[in-house]
């Protein structure tokens, strides 16, 4: 320590590169209740989104799922040329239905997955309706996003989710930075490897308020931190944004980096930092009260002591008075509970699966925060309906899925009960066009009897009767009889 009076001490940081004093400069003193007004508020193509499907396919778009076909298909083609496995391939419609049946596994994160399919009372219906199992893991297994397993079609997949993700919401005053972890083992271009973790580590940039992703990306080992940060938040920086982070990020490089853009940073450092001094770090530096401040050029160095004696020491380019202090570590309090939020949401109800491909890790937690920022923009546009996000993920499945329901509900290749199970989820009658195999007769019973096309096969239930509309075939038990005054009448009414 340096002084040159007791007002005005100097205190050197460890790595001897700060000065702090006990006196703010003049000039750069600010009140924060009057900085940041700003609410969040829904943008571009999100006003219009009202049903949960919409909202959905607002981040994983059409063109995306299109996309995603494609290449399924292309890797469905590579697997059955060079091994013996017969893979039907696949469309959009079934696609689509397949994100929605490993979005809604994601309730049943415990459960084991053929159990979700199981038929003797124990399973779910949606699961066997929408997909068979064994249809389910195989595209699960050829399931492809970008045309190759490597970093770089990655990291554009995670830049146009972003554009989606920013395109659809303006976000409020109060920003947090958080880390999330996905655990893999397997060999990966951006593992890394700690004494307590090993995996694939991901940033984020959201809304303190909301838990809206504004955006994600890669934390890259040869990559600098910074150089990540200032990627994801260049769109929110300007000074009507407070951005919040915790002790994984906060290093004065980084407030340097918000402060030559013009922004707000306030954020909790390590107390091994070798930013502060080390009488500060030792407690050694007091004053009236609870909190001491030091301040450097444009930074403010914060230590606050707990009811239960443990110190915390914040730093930011906030300078405030002696009077507003109270109001920064109140904001900080606040927001720094609503940090890692999204990711403990993700691991409650999670998409992912156990596969040996890094990019599936990625996919998975990029579907995941869809969902979480869909239902954001659901509850926003449609107040009167509010819904758990359990029923959201269910909602959103059945409005994914409806479309490959219809067209199931209508394969007479398919056990009845699925059938009646796939017309009931979604809403429809199980009534059947005419298909090309069915069979032309002018009469209502024929000569010669014929398999009855709603009873299962294994019955082998032999009928003389058919359906006068689509000419299938049909026996007494599953079929009613009517009057021709209640058959007009039923026209009529039509």
């Amino acid at each position: 320590m340096d002084a040159s009076s007791s007002n005005a001490a100097i205190y050197r940081s460890k790595d001897k590169q700060t000065h702090w004093s006990l006196l703010p400069s003049a000039d750069t003193l600010n009140e924060l209740p009057t900085l940041f007004q700003g609410s969040a508020k829904v943008k571009g193509k999100a006003e219009s989104a009202k049903t949960a499907e919409e909202c959905f396919q607002l981040f994983i778009t059409p063109d995306m799922i299109t996309r995603m076909t494609k290449l399924t298909n292309s890797k469905i083609d590579q697997i059955t040329t060079t091994t013996r496995d017969e893979i039907m391939p696949t469309d959009e419609s079934e696609m689509k239905a397949f994100l929605g049946i490993l979005i809604l596994s994601g309730l049943y994160l415990y459960e084991n997955l053929r159990e979700l399919w199981d038929a003797g009372g124990f399973g779910v219906d949606i699961f066997r309706a929408t997909i068979s199992a064994t249809r389910f893991l195989n595209l699960l297994k050829c399931f492809q996003f970008t045309p190759e397993e490597n970093l770089t079609d990655v990291l554009k997949f995670m830049d146009e989710f972003n554009t989606n993700c920013q395109d659809n919401m303006e976000l409020s005053s109060y920003v947090t930075l958080e880390e999330q972890s996905l655990a893999y083992r397997g060999e990966c271009p951006i593992r890394y490897t700690t004494r307590k973790k090993v995996g694939i580590r991901l940033m984020s940039v959201r809304d303190a308020r909301l838990n809206y992703t504004h955006g994600i990306a890669v934390h890259r080992l040869d990559k600098d931190k910074n150089e990540v940060v200032a990627k994801l938040t260049a769109p929110l920086q300007g000074p009507d944004r407070l951005i919040v982070a915790d002790k994984r990020f906060t290093s004065a490089s980084l407030v340097d980096q918000f402060t030559l853009s013009q922004s707000f940073f306030l954020g909790q450092i390590k107390n091994n930092s070798p930013e502060l001094p080390p009488e500060f770090a030792a407690g050694m530096v007091t004053s009236d009260g609870p909190t001491v401040c030091l301040y450097s050029n444009r930074m403010t160095l914060i230590s606050h002591t707990l009811k239960n004696d443990d110190t915390v020491f914040l730093l930011s380019n906030l300078q405030s008075v002696k009077s507003a202090l109270n109001d920064v570590l109140v904001t900080y309090d606040a927001l720094a509970c609503q940090i890692d939020v999204v990711d403990a949401m993700c691991r409650t109800y999670s998409c992912s699966k156990r596969t040996n491909r890094w990019d599936m890790h990625i996919l998975f937690r990029l579907i995941d925060i869809a969902c979480i920022n869909a239902q954001i923009i659901f509850t926003i546009n449609d107040a009167n309906e509010t819904l758990t996000r359990r029923n959201f993920l269910k909602k959103m499945t059945v409005e994914m899925a409806k479309p490959y329901l219809i067209a199931r509900s209508r394969m007479t290749t398919l056990p009845t009960a699925v059938r009646e199970s796939a017309a009931k989820i979604a809403n429809v009658s199980m009534v059947c066009g005419l298909t090309d195999h069915a069979e032309m007769i002018p009469q209502g019973r024929a000569i010669k009897n014929k398999r009855c096309t709603a009873c299962p096969k294994t019955i082998d239930c032999k009928s003389p009767y058919y359906c006068q509309g689509c000419k299938r075939f049909i026996c007494r038990k599953r079929s009613y009889l009517f009057c021709k005054e209640c058959i007009t009448f039923s026209t009529d009414k039509s």
